[in-house]
């Protein structure tokens, strides 16, 4: 059965706290989803670091369930490598990639995002009253590969320039609580390019 909520809240730092705190004052159902990419903060955000706080939340009767992401790509976002590597590609033009193509990179496709979050909703009544999951895809690949993917799939005739300028570390993401408890089960990189550049409408050859 669907489960139904007055208030959805989306974001799990002190103003997402603060907004779920005025729903559970009026008496709604009330659920907040937080997500957070690139950072260690827990529950609550930058608020668990300030030493006062004034009119703090303090504990209230909701779920807080946080979801963190490494890269997110999709049509309609501009910006990162995949969007990078994908409009140099689809012109012929030479791919630069830092590190020499060596950091693995850890890149989900947006309907996986949204297919997380929805087995949040399905799964509510397993999880505590404070969740943390990592979500991601299973199969990281280096810069290299990612450039050397799409520009295949492009039928592209640009060149991949290693460079020897630094990017950051590895990124790679254990998900396998989300599989154990929320059944997620994401698409690898290469099935979720193909869903990319069929969604740019940029599969034909070039």
């Amino acid at each position: 059965m669907t489960e139904k909520y007055d208030f959805l809240i989306l974001g799990g730092g002190g103003s997402g706290l603060a907004a779920g705190m005025y729903g559970a004052r009026l008496n709604l159902k009330t659920l907040i989803l937080g997500a957070t990419s690139g950072t260690e903060l827990p529950i609550g955000g930058v608020i668990t670091t300030t030493d006062i706080v004034e009119n703090y939340p303090g504990k209230r009767n909701f779920k807080s369930v946080i979801l963190r992401y490494p890269s997110i790509y999709g049509k309609g976002q501009y910006g990162g490598i995949i969007h990078y590597y994908y409009e140099r590609a689809k012109k012929n033009q030479e791919i630069e990639v830092f590190s020499e193509g060596i950091p693995l990179r850890n890149v989900i496709y947006v309907s996986d995002v949204v297919k997380a979050n929805m087995l949040i909703l399905e799964n509510k009544d397993k999880l505590n009253q404070k969740e943390l999951f990592m979500i991601g895809v299973v199969d990281s690949r280096s810069m290299k590969e990612l450039a050397q993917i799409i520009v295949d799939k492009l039928n592209s005739k640009s060149k991949i320039n290693l460079i020897s300028k630094k990017t950051f570390n590895n990124v790679q993401i254990d998900i396998s609580k989300a599989k154990k408890i929320l059944n997620f089960e994401p698409r690898e990189i290469s099935e979720g390019i193909d869903l990319y550049i069929k969604d740019m409408g940029e599969k034909e050859e070039i």
